[in-house]
Protein backbone atom coordinates (compact mmCIF):
# COMPACT_ATOMS: atom_id res chain seq x y z
CA UNK A 1 0.00 0.00 0.00
CA UNK A 2 2.92 2.41 0.65
CA UNK A 3 4.03 1.89 -2.87
CA UNK A 4 0.77 3.38 -4.23
CA UNK A 5 0.76 6.31 -1.80
CA UNK A 6 3.73 7.84 -3.62
CA UNK A 7 1.85 8.19 -6.92
CA UNK A 8 0.06 11.48 -6.10
CA UNK A 9 3.38 13.01 -5.08
CA UNK A 10 5.06 11.95 -8.34
CA UNK A 11 2.14 13.35 -10.32
CA UNK A 12 2.55 16.77 -8.68
CA UNK A 13 6.30 16.80 -9.38
CA UNK A 14 5.73 16.03 -13.09
CA UNK A 15 3.20 18.84 -13.48
CA UNK A 16 5.54 21.36 -11.85
CA UNK A 17 8.44 20.23 -14.03
CA UNK A 18 6.34 20.59 -17.18
CA UNK A 19 5.28 24.12 -16.25
CA UNK A 20 8.85 25.14 -15.52
CA UNK A 21 10.08 23.74 -18.85
CA UNK A 22 7.32 25.55 -20.78
CA UNK A 23 8.15 28.83 -19.10
CA UNK A 24 11.86 28.50 -19.87
CA UNK A 25 11.10 27.95 -23.55
CA UNK A 26 8.85 30.97 -23.65
CA UNK A 27 11.44 33.19 -21.99
CA UNK A 28 14.33 32.08 -24.29
CA UNK A 29 15.11 35.01 -26.64
CA UNK A 30 16.50 34.19 -30.12
CA UNK A 31 18.46 37.10 -31.50
CA UNK A 32 17.04 37.32 -35.03
CA UNK A 33 17.84 40.61 -36.81
CA UNK A 34 14.96 42.43 -38.43
CA UNK A 35 14.93 42.26 -42.22
CA UNK A 36 14.64 45.66 -43.82
CA UNK A 37 13.16 44.95 -47.24
CA UNK A 38 13.89 48.44 -48.54
CA UNK A 39 17.57 48.12 -47.58
CA UNK A 40 17.89 44.66 -49.12
CA UNK A 41 16.50 45.95 -52.40
CA UNK A 42 18.94 48.85 -52.49
CA UNK A 43 21.86 46.55 -51.71
CA UNK A 44 20.96 44.27 -54.60
CA UNK A 45 21.16 47.12 -57.11
CA UNK A 46 24.53 47.83 -58.71
CA UNK A 47 25.00 51.39 -59.85
CA UNK A 48 27.22 52.36 -62.80
CA UNK A 49 29.62 54.04 -60.37
CA UNK A 50 30.13 50.70 -58.64
CA UNK A 51 30.84 48.90 -61.93
CA UNK A 52 33.19 51.38 -63.57
CA UNK A 53 36.18 51.00 -61.23
CA UNK A 54 36.37 47.31 -62.15
CA UNK A 55 37.01 48.30 -65.78
CA UNK A 56 39.75 50.75 -64.91
CA UNK A 57 42.68 50.71 -65.40
CA UNK A 58 42.48 49.05 -68.80
CA UNK A 59 45.28 46.68 -69.72
CA UNK A 60 45.70 46.53 -73.47
CA UNK A 61 46.55 43.24 -75.13
CA UNK A 62 49.05 45.17 -77.23
CA UNK A 63 51.50 45.17 -74.33
CA UNK A 64 52.06 41.42 -74.26
CA UNK A 65 54.86 39.43 -75.90
CA UNK A 66 53.45 36.69 -78.11
CA UNK A 67 54.78 33.89 -80.29
CA UNK A 68 54.44 34.32 -84.04
CA UNK A 69 51.19 32.98 -85.48
CA UNK A 70 51.56 30.38 -88.21
CA UNK A 71 48.21 29.94 -89.94
CA UNK A 72 46.87 31.88 -92.94
CA UNK A 73 43.87 33.69 -91.48
CA UNK A 74 42.37 34.69 -94.84
CA UNK A 75 42.41 31.09 -96.05
CA UNK A 76 40.79 30.03 -92.78
CA UNK A 77 37.98 32.57 -93.27
CA UNK A 78 37.44 31.59 -96.91
CA UNK A 79 37.22 27.89 -96.03
CA UNK A 80 34.75 28.42 -93.18
CA UNK A 81 31.22 27.44 -94.30
CA UNK A 82 28.16 29.51 -93.51
CA UNK A 83 27.22 28.97 -89.88
CA UNK A 84 30.73 27.76 -89.02
CA UNK A 85 33.45 29.00 -86.66
CA UNK A 86 36.84 30.26 -87.84
CA UNK A 87 39.10 29.87 -84.81
CA UNK A 88 42.50 31.58 -84.75
CA UNK A 89 45.04 30.01 -82.35
CA UNK A 90 47.14 31.96 -79.88
CA UNK A 91 49.88 34.18 -81.25
CA UNK A 92 50.72 37.41 -83.04
CA UNK A 93 49.82 37.62 -86.71
CA UNK A 94 51.36 40.34 -88.89
CA UNK A 95 49.54 40.50 -92.22
CA UNK A 96 50.31 42.41 -95.43
CA UNK A 97 46.72 42.63 -96.66
CA UNK A 98 43.54 43.35 -94.78
CA UNK A 99 41.23 40.47 -93.89
CA UNK A 100 37.94 40.15 -95.79
CA UNK A 101 34.67 38.45 -94.98
CA UNK A 102 32.64 38.51 -98.20
CA UNK A 103 29.31 36.85 -98.92
CA UNK A 104 29.22 34.88 -95.67
CA UNK A 105 26.23 34.19 -93.42
CA UNK A 106 26.29 33.27 -89.75
CA UNK A 107 30.03 32.70 -89.37
CA UNK A 108 31.96 33.41 -86.18
CA UNK A 109 35.52 34.73 -86.26
CA UNK A 110 37.09 33.98 -82.90
CA UNK A 111 40.62 34.11 -81.51
CA UNK A 112 42.29 32.49 -78.58
CA UNK A 113 42.67 34.82 -75.59
CA UNK A 114 45.48 37.34 -76.03
CA UNK A 115 45.93 36.84 -79.77
CA UNK A 116 46.84 39.92 -81.87
CA UNK A 117 46.25 40.61 -85.56
CA UNK A 118 48.31 43.51 -86.96
CA UNK A 119 48.09 44.91 -90.49
CA UNK A 120 51.23 46.36 -92.05
CA UNK A 121 49.40 48.84 -94.28
CA UNK A 122 47.72 51.87 -92.74
CA UNK A 123 45.68 52.56 -95.88
CA UNK A 124 43.76 49.28 -95.74
CA UNK A 125 41.04 48.15 -93.34
CA UNK A 126 42.30 45.56 -90.89
CA UNK A 127 39.02 43.63 -91.32
CA UNK A 128 36.33 44.40 -93.91
CA UNK A 129 32.91 42.73 -93.91
CA UNK A 130 30.83 43.14 -97.05
CA UNK A 131 27.77 41.50 -98.56
CA UNK A 132 27.42 39.27 -95.50
CA UNK A 133 24.95 38.80 -92.66
CA UNK A 134 24.92 37.65 -89.03
CA UNK A 135 28.71 37.73 -88.73
CA UNK A 136 30.07 37.59 -85.19
CA UNK A 137 33.54 38.79 -84.14
CA UNK A 138 34.70 37.48 -80.77
CA UNK A 139 37.78 38.22 -78.69
CA UNK A 140 39.75 39.92 -81.46
CA UNK A 141 42.63 42.33 -81.07
CA UNK A 142 42.88 44.26 -84.33
CA UNK A 143 45.31 47.07 -85.08
CA UNK A 144 47.56 48.53 -87.74
CA UNK A 145 51.14 47.50 -87.08
CA UNK A 146 52.41 51.04 -86.58
CA UNK A 147 49.42 53.26 -85.84
CA UNK A 148 49.86 56.86 -86.97
CA UNK A 149 49.21 59.69 -84.59
CA UNK A 150 47.64 61.93 -87.22
CA UNK A 151 44.98 61.37 -89.85
CA UNK A 152 47.42 60.35 -92.56
CA UNK A 153 45.78 57.13 -93.69
CA UNK A 154 42.34 55.80 -94.56
CA UNK A 155 42.20 52.29 -93.18
CA UNK A 156 39.57 51.47 -90.57
CA UNK A 157 39.99 48.73 -88.02
CA UNK A 158 36.60 47.10 -88.75
CA UNK A 159 34.69 48.22 -91.83
CA UNK A 160 31.14 46.96 -92.42
CA UNK A 161 29.24 47.46 -95.67
CA UNK A 162 25.87 46.08 -96.77
CA UNK A 163 26.03 43.54 -93.95
CA UNK A 164 23.17 43.38 -91.44
CA UNK A 165 23.31 41.99 -87.89
CA UNK A 166 27.04 42.06 -87.30
CA UNK A 167 28.02 41.50 -83.64
CA UNK A 168 31.37 42.65 -82.24
CA UNK A 169 31.96 41.36 -78.73
CA UNK A 170 34.93 41.43 -76.35
CA UNK A 171 37.26 42.97 -78.92
CA UNK A 172 40.04 45.56 -78.72
CA UNK A 173 40.13 47.89 -81.72
CA UNK A 174 43.11 50.21 -81.89
CA UNK A 175 43.28 52.06 -85.17
CA UNK A 176 45.69 54.23 -87.07
CA UNK A 177 44.45 57.48 -88.53
CA UNK A 178 40.97 56.41 -89.42
CA UNK A 179 38.12 54.73 -87.57
CA UNK A 180 37.57 52.00 -85.01
CA UNK A 181 34.26 50.75 -86.47
CA UNK A 182 32.69 52.08 -89.65
CA UNK A 183 29.32 50.91 -90.89
CA UNK A 184 27.68 51.74 -94.22
CA UNK A 185 24.19 50.68 -95.35
CA UNK A 186 23.98 48.09 -92.56
CA UNK A 187 21.29 47.39 -89.97
CA UNK A 188 21.43 45.83 -86.51
CA UNK A 189 25.10 46.31 -85.58
CA UNK A 190 25.84 45.36 -81.96
CA UNK A 191 29.07 46.33 -80.17
CA UNK A 192 29.45 44.98 -76.64
CA UNK A 193 32.22 44.65 -74.05
CA UNK A 194 34.81 46.19 -76.36
CA UNK A 195 37.82 48.45 -75.81
CA UNK A 196 37.94 51.01 -78.64
CA UNK A 197 40.81 53.43 -78.29
CA UNK A 198 43.55 55.49 -79.94
CA UNK A 199 41.82 55.83 -83.31
CA UNK A 200 43.08 59.20 -84.43
CA UNK A 201 40.04 60.21 -86.50
CA UNK A 202 36.87 58.59 -85.09
CA UNK A 203 35.92 55.78 -82.77
CA UNK A 204 32.77 55.26 -84.90
CA UNK A 205 31.59 56.31 -88.34
CA UNK A 206 28.00 55.48 -89.36
CA UNK A 207 26.60 56.24 -92.80
CA UNK A 208 23.04 55.09 -93.51
CA UNK A 209 23.29 52.69 -90.60
CA UNK A 210 20.27 51.81 -88.47
CA UNK A 211 19.56 50.20 -85.11
CA UNK A 212 23.12 50.35 -83.81
CA UNK A 213 23.63 49.24 -80.19
CA UNK A 214 26.80 50.00 -78.22
CA UNK A 215 26.86 48.59 -74.69
CA UNK A 216 29.32 48.03 -71.83
CA UNK A 217 32.35 49.26 -73.74
CA UNK A 218 35.26 51.59 -73.06
CA UNK A 219 35.74 54.29 -75.70
CA UNK A 220 38.70 56.53 -75.00
CA UNK A 221 41.57 58.55 -76.45
CA UNK A 222 40.11 58.69 -79.95
CA UNK A 223 40.49 61.72 -82.21
CA UNK A 224 36.70 62.08 -82.17
CA UNK A 225 33.89 60.08 -80.66
CA UNK A 226 31.54 59.61 -83.61
CA UNK A 227 30.29 60.80 -86.97
CA UNK A 228 26.83 59.77 -88.08
CA UNK A 229 25.23 60.56 -91.45
CA UNK A 230 21.67 59.61 -92.44
CA UNK A 231 21.60 57.04 -89.63
CA UNK A 232 18.91 56.24 -87.07
CA UNK A 233 18.19 54.13 -84.02
CA UNK A 234 21.45 54.54 -82.09
CA UNK A 235 21.33 53.05 -78.58
CA UNK A 236 24.15 53.36 -76.03
CA UNK A 237 24.30 52.28 -72.38
CA UNK A 238 26.77 51.37 -69.62
CA UNK A 239 29.77 52.70 -71.55
CA UNK A 240 32.82 54.55 -70.30
CA UNK A 241 33.50 57.43 -72.70
CA UNK A 242 36.45 59.70 -72.01
CA UNK A 243 39.21 61.79 -73.60
CA UNK A 244 37.76 61.72 -77.11
CA UNK A 245 38.22 64.80 -79.28
CA UNK A 246 41.04 66.98 -80.44
CA UNK A 247 41.40 66.14 -84.11
CA UNK A 248 40.03 69.56 -84.99
CA UNK A 249 42.06 71.43 -82.42
CA UNK A 250 41.32 74.96 -83.61
CA UNK A 251 38.21 76.31 -81.91
CA UNK A 252 36.50 78.80 -84.23
CA UNK A 253 33.76 79.96 -81.88
CA UNK A 254 33.36 80.23 -78.16
CA UNK A 255 30.31 78.54 -76.60
CA UNK A 256 27.16 80.60 -76.89
CA UNK A 257 25.64 82.78 -79.58
CA UNK A 258 27.80 83.83 -82.51
CA UNK A 259 28.30 87.58 -82.69
CA UNK A 260 30.36 89.95 -84.81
Amino acid sequence: MRKYSLLPLLFIVLIFSSCTSTKSKTDFNIDVPEINVETRERESEVSPEEIKPEKNPVISRGEQNLPKGTINIQELIDQTPNGGVAFIPYGEYIIDEGLRIVGKSGIILRTDAGTRILLDDTNQDVLAISGSSDVRLENLYLRHLIPREDYACHGSVVSIGYSPNVVIINCELNGCGAIGVSSYESDGLIIRNCYIHSNSFNAFYFNRASNVKIHSSIIENNGNMMQSLYSSGLEMSDNIIRNNGGYWEEQIYEPGLISD
